[in-house]
């Protein structure tokens, strides 16, 4: 396969970690190799991280696994710890704007989606609901106020 779109090779990462036990970051490359994507080992820890999947005990050895989707937690940081909205914001928010009931997240391309994921997630007081593009997240709150406390919680300030 020739370059791939990150999004298109997390999707795939994401249904290799759903549906088997992968015990590294090497055994996910080859996994990967395999199925004709050009991965390095770099490559899947920043898919992994995007992902937020993140090792979790299994028998006498550990796997990796997928947050739970149905979990009301804010996040998994890129590291695997638990994180808050600040953490997301400044990790994975390039940029964030507001104006009137909206909130605009500019995102490291790939990574928008787990922004968004995570904001739903983690269930804002005033966040009614978020659009996710390749590198753009639309957050749209219930007034003024929550989009300027939102975007205050992300660690992102005004043109930041």
């Amino acid at each position: 396969m020739s370059a791939q779109a990150p999004a298109v090779r997390q999707s795939v990462v994401r249904r290799l970690l759903a549906s088997a036990d992968v015990r590294s970051q090497a055994e996910l490359v080859d996994r990967l190799r395999g199925l004709g994507f050009k991965a390095s080992q770099g490559t899947v820890s920043r898919d992994r991280a995007a992902l937020g999947a993140r090792k979790s005990r299994r028998g006498a050895g550990s796997v990796y696994v997928l947050p739970d989707p149905t979990s009301a937690s804010s996040f998994t940081a890129p590291g695997g710890e638990p994180g808050d909205l600040a953490s997301l914001g400044a990790s994975l928010v390039l940029e964030a704007a507001h104006g009137s009931h909206v909130v605009v997240l500019h995102c490291p391309v790939g990574a928008a989606g787990f922004v968004a994921a995570s904001i739903d997630r983690a269930r804002v007081p005033g966040v009614l609901g978020t659009l996710a593009g390749d590198d753009t997240v639309l957050i749209v709150t219930s007034d003024a106020d929550a989009a300027a406390r939102l975007q205050g919680s992300l660690g992102a300030g005004p043109g930041h």
